[in-house]
């Protein structure tokens, strides 16, 4: 006999030694959890016991032994010890007494590890745990054995036993290893963990490049910024724009606007500044041509780490540790040294001109200007000074001349009259000089002759006379006249001079002022001249200065790292300090991480449910299920029978259900249903979803009960933290709540219980008087029906033909565009023969131009259609400047002849597979290193002119470079051979597209003709339909409709119902019901009325529930049974990142460990397989619901260009490997699932309830038909009640729901962008939106509705609003309250409705037939978009293009290939079911005046 042996000593009080901590609980711990899921009745009491009742010692038993670890790698925990085999499951079968022990339906599984090593091979059991007792897998290893249990190391249940008894022994281990999977097809499993692996490592390669991502900044700040939104700043622009934040234009922009002062209502919008400055010259230098624009990469990189999470650091990131000197400096100490920023509010780039240097340089011009001014004038005044001077000097030499003449003739005059003057001595001034002569002589005779005393006075008077006689007769008369002549003539002489020096001064300024104004005009043009230079001069230094010198600023604008907008004084100082901006990589990390872990797990079976991979893997072979549970209490009355059945699935589910839910159906209804039903069953209940905002519907469409208690855990950072009504700390609340709420219902019942009777009685009469009135005029009805369904029956067979015809039409439309494709692969020489064209003519083509091209002297390219292109596309002028340039004996050009060689002899030692050949490799490897040393010395070389010629793409280069001058004649010979050749495959082309293009027609003609048989009775049809007595029966029925729905909420009756009949019979016997039961009822309620008052008023206290928080929140967290998380979220919470868990000392919480045992997962179709994985793991049960006719999963590096894998390593990731990872990214998981498991695994819901009938139809398409409406009432409620009028003709109609505009302008692009707009649909679009808001404006009586606007590209989206914003339309009118106005990507709108929506489908190429249709072939996204309206739907494109071009493959809805749509013309359908239903109109009919709608 052999023995299970079982040992739990080893982790009996201690976790598992396992870093994947699935088993972080000691199984004693692991037990009492348990032990809470038992009734009391049935509990046992300690572990051993418990273990010893399920796995009774030394009896032979049935046990089922499963290993759900794909490594099948036996491990070894250090030297010398025992291998063992992980993860290993054992299932007892369960017996009528164990079932005393356990709850209902559930059975226990140890999880542990073989043990091979040492004397006992043994199960180590490290974990414990219920599961769902028809869980099972037909592929387990089956044992008959008793069990040897032990509990403390050494010490087992059976006494002297023999442990080579031991049921593992090596044959079983290996047994279990080699055959024992849960799968069918374990190498699957294999595949599709390496695949996934490979994308794991990648994310990690990917992530550490991405992280050394970082800039040093000029300077950080923060910024006391102030926001007011868009509508408030529209109202107060005038003073708002005083105080724009950094006078930026930017910050007018966007839902806030951005002030740098508190005014009027302006809230706190603080942000941190970063700016990174770049020289502009050698920034433009920098830039590089990338499809057709110039750009910068740093300025890329820049703008792309922005849009990153980032932090900013005052440590350099490429600086060494402070801790460790030798190594670098880690993630942790950047972090710890600097501030972690919000998301990205703005980027603003603009230029910092040199300015103080351009100062200078003004100031050093004017500077400049003076000197030279000032050198003009000296130059000038010496000029007119020297010539001044000159002329001065020569005009008094020429008076000097003139003196000296008439002092000659002055001397000629007195010397002749000086004898006459002598002689007439009559000058009085000379004869004043004779007479002081005589004076003077007489005095001195009268001192010289003295009268003697002896001589008398008569001879001394006589003696004095003779001598005075004597000594007057010596005067010299005439002396004194040549003197006085000689006087005479200085004194003219004088005269003279001084006149003349006046008559010299005179000319000097005469001849200054003519000499200025002579050299006047010189001084003004030279000083100009002069100017000019130094203007030029300082105009060329300042472009120089600003060329070099300018700055290009990128401001970078974060909100704060806190969403409440917290930041301490100590995190404003340190800003300032921080120097580098730097990738903050945690986010992403612990998402790579917690997927890795994910990927892990499952692999290595670390599984709360051991057949978890059956239903992933294998759901085909999964028994049928059937709804055992049958004791139904419905806690949401509310569901039809389709949500019914699919909760009872769900919950009767052996593991796993899938709900496919179409657009408006009721998802979230039956989730909170299914969760309900689940807690009932004392289960719990983890509620994941890629989105918050899911799971926040499911949280608040959960019934309102006290026995569920609901956790939504956010971390305290997480902006949606904010709105998280289902956190910890509101468990109380919650609890309160669901219990008040219920019991004031019920004592407003109670309490007018009489009075809901009368409300009843009358309402009811009213609604039997309205349908005995309907009875009434039914026969007018029934005729107006009846000659309807005639013209139906008449249509139907129309329709019936058109289908047909349309068949065979299609048939030929696939021919002509496999002939018109085919043309085109010849016009552009592709020779490919690619599936959808004549095969056989382009093969023959194709050897046609072999043999011309069939030489070694040609470039060996992919494609022979690659060099016939490059042979038409080069010109001979190219030629000639190529040939030119071409260097034969250049070391480049002998590299390239080397390499060329070198790759010809690798393609040598490969076989037809493009594998290497075994014995060539060693050969193969010395090429290689050849080759790479070889492109290193090119690399070194570097680029020349040879890089880039056209003609090596035409010629071997070894031979171009040989036969350089020969080339041009080969080439124009070439063409014209091919051109000729080309021509002759064109004509056969051509010929055979007129003869199927002629039968294409004729098909087209009957079809329009009898479309418009179908259309003449639509008009019949409408005729009758709006004739006034059909209209008045039609809105009786309408209100009969509405009244009754009205009545049923307001009496709170839940019945479903199908018709008017079945709804006034359900309302019958509540009646009967009221009247025959209303006299106990009535005293029954009277007694409950006080308590429950009493009751409910208490729970609703304030003070009560805030101190019954402090005292019972951490009791309800450990009973919470209802969890939400998001997919990729974290798995452990504690007081750190949820503030609740440490205010109410709450121990940590772990998913994994806290038993949940249902994962429901919303919205599962937009998740990839990695992602749906991590919250799979945490449960026994997994319900995945979603809709795989929406958006598939995207994956977000899809979009790499070949320039985005420079740099990286191409083992890791190239163009080739990212194809693989999209493709495995985005293949819907749930769609294949969905199409592989057994029906009683799944249920597609079907009754919508979200819009009209008419848009139902429209995206019921993609449900082949199955939708229909939920309630009978609904068109009725779901009315939009718009009549527009527009140039003159009805464009919107109350009873029309569906509408297509037919817009002709044309698609365009940015030239850097690959999306697309159309502005003549934005046109359209926004005098739609411009219509309707003037409607609901002068109608303010009408129900205001919502209003969306969806487009298939971004830019279209971004054209619009600028439209909107431009031309000042107004949105005002529309009910904004709770859905505000989105205009949007189809991304964006997904999970989200409106009651108007207007599509704009964008495309209408000039060149259709050269276009690829894009998105608009995406089914999934165009169902999105046609499926958000409730209550009015416009389409606005061109019909033209849609339905030429869009043709799908439509998968069956369920996965029967047999109901395939191929080549199905969606739009084709769509657009006759609007025609139906609907109206089409052109864009002509919307738009205004006709000149905008000619211009578009």
């Amino acid at each position: 006999m052999a023995y299970i042996f079982i040992s739990f000593g080893e982790h009996l009080d201690r976790t598992a030694n396992s870093k994947n901590e699935f088993y972080n609980l000691s199984l004693n711990e692991q037990y009492e959890l348990l032990k809470k899921r038992i009734p009391l009745e049935r509990q046992v009491g300690a572990f051993r016991r418990f273990i010893e009742c399920c796995f009774p010692t030394g009896m032979p038993k049935k046990y089922f032994i499963s290993c759900p670890n794909f490594l099948r790698e036996k491990k070894q925990s250090g030297d010398n010890k025992p291998t063992y085999l992980n993860n290993v499951v054992i299932r007892p079968e369960l017996t009528l007494s164990m079932k005393n022990y356990l709850p209902d339906n559930q059975n226990i599984i140890l999880i542990g590890d073989i043990y091979e090593g040492g004397k006992l091979k043994m199960l180590q059991v490290k974990g414990i745990q219920l599961i769902d007792s028809n869980m099972s897998s037909p592929n387990d290893m089956i044992a008959y054995e008793p069990v040897c249990l032990s509990f403390e190391r050494g010490t087992w249940s059976i006494n002297n036993v023999d442990w080579n008894d031991t049921f593992f022994t090596p044959n079983k281990v290996y047994e279990l290893i080699e055959s024992c999977y849960t799968v069918k097809n374990p190498i699957e499993v294999r595949q599709t963990f390496d695949a996934w692996n490979q994308y794991i490592e990648f994310r990690k390669y990917y992530l550490d490049e991405q992280s050394k991502r970082n800039f040093e900044l000029d300077s950080a700040e923060y910024v006391e910024a102030y926001a007011v939104n868009r509508k408030d700043y529209r109202k107060n622009s005038s003073i708002y724009d005083d105080y724009i934040l950094d006078e930026r234009e930017e910050f007018t922009k966007g839902e806030m606007v951005v002030l740098s002062s508190p005014i009027e209502d302006a809230e706190p919008f603080p942000l941190v500044r970063l700016n990174i400055d770049r020289n502009k010259k050698a920034f433009n230098e920098a830039k590089i041509l990338k499809r057709g624009k110039e750009v910068n990469e740093e300025e890329r990189k820049i703008r792309s780490l922005a849009s990153d999470n980032v932090f900013i650091t005052t440590l350099d990131p490429k600086g060494k540790s402070k801790y460790r000197d030798k190594d670098e400096v880690t993630f942790g100490e950047l972090l710890d040294a600097g501030y972690a920023l919000g998301d990205r509010f703005r980027i603003i780039s603009y230029d910092i001109l040199p300015e103080e240097h351009i100062e200078k340089l003004q100031q050093q011009h004017d500077d400049d200007i003076d000197r030279s001014y000032r050198a003009i004038d000296a130059k000038y005044e010496k000029i007119v000074k020297d010539e001044l001077s000159k002329n001065a000097s020569d005009f008094e030499k020429q008076g000097q001349e003139g003196i000296k003449h008439q002092l000659s003739i002055k001397k000629q005059e007195l010397d002749s009259s000086l004898e006459n003057d002598v002689k007439e001595n009559t000058d009085s001034s000379i004869l004043s000089k004779i007479n002081k002569i005589k004076s003077d002589i007489k005095s001195d005779l009268n001192k010289k002759i003295k009268q003697d005393k002896k001589e008398k006075v008569a001879d001394y008077q006589r003696r004095f006379d003779e001598a005075l006689k004597e000594a007057y007769s010596e005067i010299d008369v005439r002396s004194l006249y040549v003197e006085r002549n000689i006087n005479k003539l200085e004194e003219f002489n004088k005269m003279l001079i001084a006149d003349l020096q006046k008559k010299v001064n005179a000319y000097k300024q005469k001849k200054q002022v003519e000499l200025t104004n002579k050299y006047k005009d010189d001084v003004r043009n030279e000083k100009i001249s002069s100017k000019e230079n130094l203007d030029s001069k300082l105009k060329a230094d300042k472009e120089r200065v600003i060329d070099e010198e300018t700055i290009i600023r990128f401001s970078l604008y974060f909100r704060l790292g806190d969403s409440n907008n917290i930041i301490s004084q100590k995190e404003k100082n340190r800003i300032p300090e921080c120097r580098f901006i730097v990738y903050d990589n945690r986010a992403e990390k612990a998402k790579i991480r917690r997927q890795e872990d994910a990927l892990n797990n499952f692999y290595s079976g670390f599984v709360k449910n051991p057949y978890l991979s059956t239903y992933l893997f294998n759901p085909e072979t999964l028994d049928t299920v059937c709804s055992e549970y049958n004791d139904w209490m419905w806690y949401l009355e509310s569901l039809n029978e389709k949500q019914k059945e699919a909760v009872r699935k769900a919950v009767s589910s052996n593991g796993i259900f899938l709900l496919q839910g179409p657009p408006g159906t009721g998802k979230t209804q039956v989730i909170a249903e299914t969760v309900a039903q689940m807690v009932k069953l004392g289960k719990k209940v983890l509620i994941s979803s890629e989105t918050h905002k899911a799971i926040d519907n499911v949280f608040d469409r959960l019934p309102k009960i006290a026995e569920i208690v609901p956790i939504r855990l956010i971390p305290s950072n997480n902006d949606k933290k904010k709105d998280n009504e289902y956190d910890p700390k509101f468990l109380v609340d919650n609890f309160y709540l669901n219990i008040g709420s219920n019991m004031k219902k019920a004592v407003d019942r109670y309490r007018n219980f009489r009075k809901n009777k009368e409300e009843f009685s009358d309402e009811f009469d009213k609604l039997k008087l309205l349908k005995a009135k309907i009875e009434k005029s039914q026969k007018v009805l029934d005729a107006a029906n009846k000659e309807i369904e005639k013209y139906e029956k008449d249509a139907k067979e129309l329709n019936s033909k058109i289908s047909s015809l349309e068949d065979k039409r299609d048939d030929i439309r696939i021919e002509l565009d496999v002939l018109r494709r085919t043309k085109r692969h010849v016009e552009h020489d592709n020779l490919r023969p690619d599936e959808d064209i004549n095969t056989k003519l382009i093969l023959a083509y194709r050897e046609e131009l072999e043999s011309i091209l069939n030489d070694n002297i040609y470039a060996k390219l992919d494609d022979l259609g690659f060099l016939v292109q490059n042979i038409n596309r080069i010109k001979l002028e190219d030629i000639d400047r190529e040939t030119a340039i071409i260097d034969p004996k250049s070391n480049k050009t002998m590299l390239e002849i080397k390499i060329k060689e070198v790759k010809h002899k690798m393609d040598l030692c490969k076989d037809d597979f493009d594998d290497v050949i075994p014995e060539k490799q060693e050969e193969y490897n010395s090429l290689r290193k050849e080759l790479i040393a070889l492109k290193n010395e090119e690399s070194a070389v570097g680029k020349n002119d040879n890089d880039d010629l056209k003609l090596k793409g035409i010629f071997d280069y070894s031979y171009l470079v040989d036969n350089v001058n020969s080339v041009k004649k080969i080439v124009d010979n070439l063409k014209e051979r091919i051109t000729e050749v080309k021509a002759v495959y064109i004509e056969k082309t051509n010929k055979s597209l007129d003869e199927v293009e002629n039968k294409f027609n004729s098909f087209e003609r009957e079809i329009t003709g009898i479309k418009e048989q179908v259309k003449r009775i639509n008009d019949e049809i409408n005729e009758i339909q709006d004739r006034d007595d059909v209209k008045d029966i039609q809105e009786n029925k309408y209100t009969l409709e509405s009244s009754i729905s009205k009545f049923f909420k307001d009496f709170e009756i839940s019945e479903p119902y199908n018709d008017i009949k079945e709804a006034l019979n359900i309302i019958s016997n509540k009646w009967d019901e009221l009247e025959n039961d209303f006299t106990r009822k009535e005293a029954e309620n009277k007694e409950k009325i006080p308590m429950y008052e009493k009751i409910s008023n208490y729970l609703s206290m304030e003070d009560v529930i805030e101190a019954d928080r402090k005292e019972f929140t951490k009791d309800l967290f450990e009973n919470a049974n209802v969890f939400g998380i998001t997919c990729t979220s974290n798995d452990r919470f504690s007081g750190r990142n949820v503030d609740a868990l440490s205010e109410y000392n709450i121990d940590d919480i772990d998913i994994k460990s806290v038993g949940i045992d249902v994962v429901i997962i919303d919205e599962v179709s937009k998740s990839s397989f990695i992602d749906l994985l991590i919250p799979i793991l945490y449960g026994k049960t997994v319900i995945l619901v979603g809709d795989h006719r929406q958006l598939p999963p995207m994956y977000e590096f899809s979009k790499l260009r070949d320039d985005d894998f420079e740099g990286l390593d191409e083992t890791i990731i190239n163009k080739e490997i990212n194809k693989k990872f999209t493709d495995l990214y985005e293949e819907c998981f749930f769609k294949t699932l969905f199409e592989k498991i057994p029906d009683s695994y799944k249920t597609m819901l079907v009754q919508q309830y979200r819009c009209h009938e008419h848009i139902m139809n429209v995206f019921n398409h993609f449900y082949q038909g199955q939708l229909k409406l939920g309630w009978s009432g609904q068109n009725n409620n779901k009315q939009h009640n718009i009549k527009l009028i527009s140039n003159g003709r009805s464009i919107i109609e109350p009873n029309k729901h569906i509408y297509f505009v037919d817009c002709k302008q044309n698609e365009t692009h940015e030239q850097d962008s690959t999306s697309m707009y159309n502005s003549g649909e934005a046109r359209v679009v926004a005098e739609l939106i411009k219509k309707l808001n003037t409607y609901f404006k002068q109608n303010p009586d009408r129900e205001k509705l919502s209003i969306g606007v969806i487009c298939t590209y971004g830019d279209q989206a971004r054209r619009i609003k600028e439209l909107i914003k431009s031309e000042r339309i107004k949105t005002d009118a529309f009910n904004t309250d709770l859905e505000k106005m989105i205009v949007s990507t189809v991304d964006d709108f997904q999970g989200d409705e409106r009651d108007i929506i207007i599509l704009s489908t964008v495309r209408n190429p000039e060149r259709p037939e050269k276009s690829n249709p894009g998105f608009i072939l995406a089914y999934q996204r165009i169902n999105v978009a046609l499926s958000r309206a409730r209550r009015l739907l416009v389409m606005v494109g061109n019909r033209k293009y849609l339905e030429s071009k869009g043709v799908i493959n439509l998968p069956d809805v369920n996965g029967n290939p047999r109901y395939d749509r191929r080549n199905f013309r969606v739009y084709e359908e769509i657009l006759s079911t609007i025609e139906q239903y609907g109206k089409v109109i052109e864009d002509v009919d919307v738009l205004q005046d006709k000149e905008a709608r000619i211009n578009g």
